[in-house]
C-alpha cells in the first residue's frame, strides 16, 4: 500500500475517534473500542477542540529532507556505467560492454 492510502486511513481512524467522542462516550470507552492508548485519543480530541478539521492531519515532521537516497542513487548510477566495475546486483560479475540486444551479449 502506498502512503497516500496509510495516510487516508490515518485519518478515517482520527475521524472515527472523534466521532465516538461526540456520541458522549468516556476516553476509556473510545479507545478501547478504536485499538488506540488513551493518550492517543485525547491527542486526537484536543486537537480537533482547537482546531477543528485541520488538527487532524499529520504535523511536518522535524529536519529537513533526507539527501541520502539521491546519493546511493547516484553510486548505483556510476557502477552501472563504468566499465570496470565488477558490481552487478550484489554479485561479483563482469559488466557486459556489449548492447542487450547484440546476439553477443549473455547478461539476460
Amino acid at each position: 500500500m502506498d502512503s497516500s492510502g496509510k495516510a487516508a486511513q490515518a485519518l478515517a481512524l482520527r475521524l472515527r475517534i472523534v466521532l465516538a467522542c461526540a456520541d458522549s462516550l468516556s476516553n476509556s470507552e473510545v479507545s478501547r473500542r478504536w485499538g488506540v492508548s488513551l493518550p492517543t485519543e485525547g491527542k486526537w480530541r484536543s486537537r480537533f477542540v482547537a482546531r477543528r478539521l485541520d488538527g487532524l492531519g499529520d504535523e511536518p515532521r522535524p529536519g529537513g529532507a533526507c539527501h541520502e537516497t539521491v546519493l546511493v542513487r547516484d553510486d548505483i548510477i556510476y557502477l552501472m556505467y563504468s566499465s570496470t566495475t565488477e558490481f552487478v546486483l550484489g554479485r561479483a560479475s563482469r559488466v557486459c560492454s556489449t548492447p542487450r540486444s547484440s546476439p553477443g551479449c549473455r547478461c539476460r
